[in-house]
């Protein structure tokens, strides 16, 4: 098993950016040269998609961090239920929701 900068070569690497920071120059270099040895590279919006899938090496996935388009069709739930995702750190107000 090769060992490669960041784990080991037989574990799925995966970096994500969610900062709409294209137009400095410096970061995005820094970045793409900082997630050359990644499998994938998750981006939140088709703009930066279309800005780094052609820059790294790794295999670049848009999953959007908001809602592209509302729905047409109503929910066929019959109670309400609420979804919520993110690391749960302090800032992400999970016990606010929660509460």
């Amino acid at each position: 098993m090769k060992k490669c900068e960041y784990a080991n070569s037989n574990i799925v690497k995966i970096a994500t950016e969610h900062n709409a920071s294209v137009q400095n120059w410096k970061y995005r270099y820094t970045l793409i040269n900082s997630i050359r040895n990644f499998d994938y590279f998750v981006l939140v919006s088709r703009s930066l998609l279309d800005f780094y899938k052609n820059k790294v090496k790794a295999k670049c996935v848009y999953i959007p961090n908001t809602i592209d388009y509302l729905p047409k069709e109503e929910t066929k739930l019959k109670e309400d239920v609420l979804v919520s995702v993110g690391r749960l750190e302090k800032e992400k107000g999970f016990d606010d929701l929660i509460e």
